[in-house]
């Protein structure tokens, strides 16, 4: 199965297009979904995190993501601590999911992953794409989104992967600065592009 991964920083509208592919039937892992279901499957993760960060981030026995993301934000060292307990296990999820969708006969996946490149994520893909975005369109559509400041919006990008670093590791970059009709017709001929690659490549070995 051909596993494909797409990322782009906030506001990119990455997720419009694997819900777009989900559309036309595509089989998509949504990595930040997964993120939210793994402190509920795995407890051992959860225990980690209570004994490095305390109690006080926990409603019960459930984490509260958006305090523990307001400590975390602005503070880079807690922001490695807690992906050094968390990624393993999302990375473990991801890849059950795979086979869970190979196992079903589907012939590529996609994985909408935001920090695709920033956890090495992409060394397990076949193919990455990158959505790009102008940096302007890039903060206008978080403010709108979530009702931020210029300034929070500025300094979101500013903590996430630069663009352009992620463009020089990504197979197939797609410029979002137009039209959905744009996008969606370019990420149509992107996983064409792919599928006729693979399967020439398939027909090399034979």
């Amino acid at each position: 199965m051909i596993k494909v991964g797409i990322t782009g920083g906030s506001g990119s509208g990455k997720t419009m297009f694997c819900d777009f592919l989900k559309e036309k039937s595509y089989p998509i892992i949504y990595a930040d979904i997964i993120s939210r279901e793994v402190h509920l499957k795995y407890l051992q993760m959860s225990e980690k995190i209570k004994a490095t960060f305390g109690e006080e981030f926990f409603d019960g026995e459930v984490l509260n993501r958006k305090k523990l993301g307001n400590r975390i934000f602005s503070n880079e060292e807690d922001r490695k601590k807690l992906e050094s307990i968390v990624i393993p296990f999302i990375i473990k999820e991801i890849d059950l999911r795979f086979d869970e969708f190979e196992n079903q006969g589907y012939k590529i996946c996609f994985l909408d992953a935001p920090t695709l490149f920033e956890n090495n994520l992409h060394k397990k893909m076949d193919y990455s794409i990158l959505i790009y975005v102008d940096i302007n369109i890039q903060i206008n559509r978080i403010i709108k989104r979530d009702n931020i400041s210029f300034k929070q919006a500025e300094n979101m990008i500013k903590s996430q992967m630069n663009q352009d670093e992620k463009a020089k590791l990504a197979d197939f970059i797609i410029i979002n600065n137009t039209t959905k009709e744009y996008a969606e017709e370019k990420i149509l001929e992107i996983v064409k592009k792919i599928e006729k690659d693979h399967r020439e490549k398939l027909d090399d070995c034979y």
